[in-house]
C-alpha cells in the first residue's frame, strides 16, 4: 500500500471472486471513520457494471454501516484483467464537519471549514446511460447545477473535475464523443462568469464502456480568504484557447467548443496550499507529439508537468511558494504493454511519488499516455 497524508492506493490481484476482492480491500482500510471517498478501478463491461457497482455499495454499507463514503467505480484496468485498484481519500485535518448527502440522484459530501464550503461528489452518472454522450452530459450537468444551487453555490465554484468518457475518440454521427462532451460542457459553463479564477482543472479520459461518469470538487469561500488561481504553462497553449485546427468534428459547417479547463488549479491560504494538475499529455503548443514512441511521449509529458509546477512558473503566475514533487499521480496508458516503460520513466524523475497506472484511451488518437496529479505547496503558499 502506498500513501500520502490524505490518499492511499491499494491493489488486489488474486483469483478471488469480485465480492471477496471488494471485501478484502475495504476491510484493510484503517481509520474508516475519516474516509471521504472510495474510487475503484477494474475490468468490467456494460452488462456487468451496474451489478458490480451495486455489489460494491452493498459491501461498503455492511462494513462502514453509517457514513458510507462516496463510491465511484471506473472501468479502467489497473494491471492484469482480474486486478482491482482502490484509491481511498481521507478527510483533511482542517475540515470542521463533513456531511454525506443525496439529492437529484447525486451522492456527495458537504464539508465546512470556518469560512469555506466544499462540495465533493462521487461519480455522477446519467439516467440515460445507454444513450449518446451528449444526452448523458446534458443530464449530468443539469443534476450538478441543481445540487450546487441547493447549497448556494454555482457551477463556476467547481475547481477540479474528472470526466470519464466511454470510447472517448469514437465517432457518433459526425462528431467525436470527446468533442460532443466539450460542446455540452461549454454550454453549461457559459451560464456563469468564470472571471479571473479561470476554469477548473480537469481530466477527460476514456473508458471501455458506453457510459459517462463525472466527478467534481467545488469550493465557495465566504470572505475571499481562500485564493483560487489558475496555473498556465507556457509550453502548452491553454486548452480553452485551442484553435479549431485541433478540434475534432467531421462537419465543416459547425463550430465546436474548446475543452474548458486550465492546466492546473491552485487553492491556498496562509497555511495550506494544494495544486490540482490537470490531465497532461505530450502536447506542445496545441500540437500532439505524433511520434508513436511511448518513452518519448512520457518524457515530453513529464517535462510539461515539471515546468508547470516549477519555481519559475509558479512565480510568473503570481504564486508564492514551492512544490517539491507531486504527492500523487494517476497515469493513463493507452496500451497495457507500455505500463512498465511508462513507470520506468516516471520513477527516474519522481521515485517516491505514489502512482496508479490505468489502461485507458487518451483524448487524441495519436497520444499514448496522460498524467494527472496532486501536489502540495509549501513556504507561504499564497498569491503574491
Amino acid at each position: 500500500m502506498q500513501h500520502t497524508d490524505f490518499v492511499k492506493i491499494s491493489r488486489l490481484n488474486t483469483k478471488l471472486s469480485f465480492e471477496k476482492k471488494i471485501e478484502s480491500l475495504l476491510n484493510d482500510i484503517r481509520n474508516k471513520e475519516n474516509v471521504l471517498s472510495l474510487t475503484f478501478y477494474g475490468n468490467s463491461t456494460d452488462e456487468k457494471y451496474d451489478e458490480e457497482y451495486q455489489e460494491i455499495r452493498l459491501i461498503a454499507g455492511e462494513i462502514f454501516r453509517e457514513n458510507i463514503p462516496l463510491i465511484t467505480y471506473i472501468i479502467q484496468t489497473p494491471g492484469t484483467w482480474n486486478e482491482i485498484a482502490l484509491e481511498t481519500l481521507y478527510k483533511p485535518s482542517f475540515i470542521i464537519s463533513a456531511t454525506f448527502c443525496d439529492a437529484y440522484g447525486i451522492r456527495y459530501v458537504l464539508m465546512e471549514t470556518a469560512k469555506t464550503r466544499i462540495l465533493m461528489t462521487e461519480g455522477i452518472q446519467s439516467d440515460f446511460s445507454k444513450t449518446d454522450v451528449g444526452t448523458q452530459a446534458f443530464d449530468i450537468f443539469t443534476k450538478a447545477t441543481c445540487v450546487l444551487n441547493k447549497h448556494q453555490m454555482q457551477i463556476n465554484d467547481i475547481v477540479r473535475q474528472w470526466n470519464y468518457i466511454g470510447h472517448i475518440t469514437g465517432i457518433n454521427g459526425e462528431i467525436q464523443h470527446y468533442q460532443k462532451f466539450n460542446d455540452i460542457r461549454a454550454d453549461f459553463y457559459q451560464k456563469c462568469d468564470w472571471g479571473s479564477r479561470g476554469y477548473p482543472a480537469a481530466t477527460g479520459i476514456g473508458m471501455m464502456t458506453n457510459r459517462l461518469i463525472v466527478n467534481f470538487i467545488a469550493l465557495h469561500s465566504f470572505d475571499n480568504h481562500i485564493y483560487i488561481h489558475s496555473l498556465d504553462n507556457p509550453l502548452q497553449t491553454a486548452a480553452h484557447a485551442y484553435s479549431e485546427k485541433v478540434l475534432v468534428g467531421l462537419s465543416k459547417n459547425e463550430r465546436h467548443a474548446t475543452p474548458k479547463f486550465e492546466r492546473a488549479k491552485i487553492i491556498s491560504n496562509e497555511s495550506f496550499g494544494i495544486c490540482f494538475i490537470s490531465g497532461t499529455a505530450a502536447i506542445r503548443g496545441e500540437q500532439s507529439m505524433n511520434n508513436q514512441n511511448v518513452t518519448l511521449q512520457t518524457r515530453n509529458t513529464l517535462e510539461n508537468i515539471k515546468y508547470l509546477i516549477s519555481d519559475i512558473n509558479l512565480s510568473e503566475n503570481g504564486i508564492r511558494g514551492k512544490i517539491s514533487t507531486p504527492s500523487l499521480l494517476r497515469v493513463y496508458v493507452k496500451h497495457k504493454k507500455d505500463f512498465t516503460t511508462v513507470e520506468a520513466e516516471i520513477l527516474k524523475l519522481w521515485p517516491e511519488t505514489p502512482a496508479i497506472y490505468l489502461e485507458a484511451d487518451i483524448c487524441r488518437e495519436e497520444l499514448l499516455v496522460e498524467i494527472e496529479g496532486i501536489a502540495m505547496l509549501h513556504e507561504n503558499a499564497n498569491m503574491c
